[in-house]
């Protein structure tokens, strides 16, 4: 676009041409070559030129002679021409002007000089950046303004220059006079003439030190960003837009074994092939660029070095300060030692648990308010609850005499379970089953609270040694008796058989006469006060057993063999079930055919015709032993709770003869033989009597 200016000039030059005679061609084309530079001149300049002034002064001066002539001119025409020319320089002086204020104006420093640097002209910035008066600066060259170690690469720019080359903006530290040397931007630009030779240059000058400080500061929080970075113990990766790597710190470096040209620009497929589906992965990014949303805690494996290792991934999308996505931020965080050692405590929490569960005695675990956090297999064995039922419900819930005092409306138990705690040993409770029966316990509380204020709680079910105490008391007053009834019956046997020898010969001497009935009757009492004595003094003698290996199912039957007399006349049915089982055991015949025998006996007596006695036989084990199973059942009125729980006891009887020691004795010759007997109404009703024998001896 051509300026006002160059129009003026253009039509200034025109007006000259047309008002000089032809006589004065001379003058003329030198006034036209004047004003034919002008305007290039013009036409060249910029806003920021600012040699204008040296180049209009020789063109000026050029000027001068071609208007002395004109004076010769004819007065009208030379008059008007004068006007013209008046007023052109008049305009070219203001143009030079205007160029001059906006030359001395600038904020950045322009020098103007020769082809070796020498210095022509500089601004009013220039002579501040330099610390020298405008005047002083002409004639000097600017590469002693270079800080001396600088010069060289100076000369080498200059250089390049002249050679015709166009070098970028340099960055040098200038020595001002008398001040300290700062950093600054120089460009410097050929002027060369028409023939192309370099005339001069024009330099622009800028400060950088505010640049510099801020190039540094970026550049001290980029090392301090990346330090942060690289001590990081995750991978981070910076990705543009397109899932390429922009920028990562040492951490991710190590983890894939590039180095940092390999890594940058590439995706996950070329920096990371190992992971698992690394495609999907490359897509989960381009995802989150698509999305804006941040895609947090995936866990991913992949194999590294020939190990199946575990990561987090967090992706993050990153956006410039207006908010614009600009890229994803990828941190990986390896948590394959966190994974093996989860895994660890899952195995030790599994071995823990199964331990717990394979203890015989119930385990709990209490919080402070004596409430239940957890319970072992066997405490739900023992108690008849699910676990999942008491984790909540305090422990008085199962311990309601805790602390020798009824648990109240709460079922609370705390002041009882810290006081057993201070007390720091085990004492023994009274223990309440879900159907309400009430068994001994022994509890023992730890002495410490763990990390969660909780207290291991041990319950052991102690029926059995209670039981087992009472069975030794009882066979400690047993034995009493025993030595009682031995000595007993060996000072009343003799007197017995005296008297049985006196009966019988009184009974001869009475034959045919009424009293040998009273004879008979006194003889049938004495024999059976003598059987009294027997019994008496085998329950109370020690069993010694005599074992051999038997048929259980021929023994039974000689037992019932020898109750034939009881069967006689009656409507009595045995019905048999064995299947395959081998019955086969070692055992004492004599006195397991007395078991049998009082077991049936009783049932026969208990059972109105038609007599139904059925017997079972299975297998089982006793204490992890092979073992058999009997169970024999009645058709008779079963027993009554309170029979139960006394059946076995010596003396204890609700028949209206007999000493009450028959299944007494039958109890300790199966626990002689290392089995169990319990004895219960059966399900449709009548007595089942189960008795378990070990096969082995």
């Amino acid at each position: 676009m051509i300026s006002e200016t160059e129009h003026l000039y253009h039509a200034n030059g025109a007006a000259s041409r047309r008002a000089l005679p032809v006589s004065n061609t001379g003058i003329a084309p030198t006034i036209d070559s004047v004003l034919e530079q002008i305007g290039t001149l013009v036409r060249a300049a910029a806003p920021g030129q600012t040699d204008l002034e040296g180049r209009l002064t020789p063109l000026l001066e050029t000027l001068r002679p071609a208007l002395m002539a004109l004076a010769g001119i004819a007065p009208d025409g030379a008059r008007r021409r004068d006007d013209e020319l008046a007023a052109t320089c008049e305009r070219l002086e203001g143009e030079r002007q205007r160029y001059q204020e906006l030359f001395d104006a600038a904020p950045d420093g322009y020098l103007v000089t020769d082809a070796n640097g020498v210095i022509r002209e500089g601004n009013r910035a220039a002579s501040q950046l330099l610390h020298l008066g405008r005047e002083r600066l002409v004639g000097r060259s600017l590469s002693a303004f270079v800080a001396r170690e600088e010069r060289a690469a100076f000369s080498a720019l200059l250089a390049n220059l002249q050679r015709g080359e166009n070098p970028p903006v340099c960055e040098l530290r200038m020595r001002p006079r008398g001040r300290a040397l700062f950093p600054a931007a120089l460009t410097l630009a050929p002027v060369r003439d028409a023939a192309g030779q370099l005339t001069g240059l024009r330099g622009l000058l800028r400060d950088v030190t505010q640049r510099r400080r801020a190039q540094d500061e970026a550049a001290r929080q980029h090392r301090e960003l990346q330090q942060i970075l690289d001590a990081v113990q995750a991978q981070i990766w910076y990705l543009d837009t397109d899932g390429r790597v922009l920028r990562h710190n040492a951490f991710a470096s190590s983890a894939t074994g590039l180095t940092a040209g390999e890594v940058r620009g590439g995706t996950v497929l070329t920096v990371a092939p190992y992971w698992d589906d690394p495609e999907k992965r490359h897509r989960e990014t381009l995802e989150v660029v698509r999305t804006g949303q941040a895609r947090l805690g995936s866990l991913e494996s992949f194999i590294w070095q020939g190990e199946e290792r575990w990561a987090r991934v967090d992706k993050v999308p990153a956006r410039d300060a207006a908010g614009a996505l600009i890229g994803v931020l990828v941190f990986i965080y390896d948590i394959t030692d966190l994974k093996r050692t989860e895994e660890a405590l899952r195995r030790s929490e599994t071995r823990l648990r199964a331990l717990l569960d394979s203890a015989a005695e119930g385990i709990l675990a209490l919080d402070e308010r004596g409430d239940i956090q957890s319970l072992n297999k066997s405490g739900e064995l023992m108690f008849g609850y699910a676990a999942t039922e008491l984790i909540g419900q305090n422990i008085g819930r199962l311990l309601p005499g805790a602390g020798g005092e009824s648990a109240d409306d709460t079922g609370s138990a705390a002041a009882p379970l810290t006081a057993l705690q201070a007390a720091g040993k085990s004492r023994e409770y009274l223990a309440r089953r879900r159907n309400g029966a009430v068994f001994p316990v022994q509890l023992t509380l730890s002495d410490r609270w763990d990390e969660g204020r909780r207290l291991t709680c041990i319950v052991r079910d102690i029926t059995q040694e209670k039981e087992a105490q009472e069975r030794s008391l009882q066979a400690e007053r047993l034995a009493a008796i025993g030595q009682m009834m031995t000595g007993l019956a060996h000072e009343s046997r003799t007197s017995l058989q005296r008297c049985q020898a006196s009966l019988e010969m009184l009974a001869l001497e009475l034959r045919g006469r009424q009293a040998l009935h009273h004879a008979s009757e006194i003889q049938k009492s004495l024999d059976d006060l003598f059987q009294l004595y027997e019994e008496v003094r085998g329950y109370a003698a020690p069993i010694r057993l005599k074992r051999q290996g038997s048929h259980l199912g021929d023994i039974f039957h000689e037992a019932w063999d020898q109750l034939a007399d009881a069967r006689n006349g009656r409507e009595v049915f045995l019905r048999e079930q064995h299947g395959d089982v081998d019955l086969q055991a070692e055992v004492d015949r004599f006195r397991l055919v007395q078991v049998f025998r009082n077991i049936l006996a009783n049932a026969l007596e208990a059972a109105a015709d038609p007599v139904v006695l059925d017997v079972s036989w299975g297998t089982t084990q006793i204490a992890d032993a092979p073992a058999l199973r009997c169970v024999l059942r009645d058709n008779g009125p079963g027993l009554k709770p309170e029979q139960e729980q006394k059946i076995f006891e010596p003396f204890y009887t609700t028949k209206t003869h007999g000493t009450g020691l028959g299944m007494a004795i039958t109890r300790r010759i199966v626990e002689a033989h290392g089995g169990k007997i319990t004895a219960a109404t059966a399900p449709g009703g009548g007595a089942e009597i189960v008795i378990t024998l070990v096969r082995g001896g």
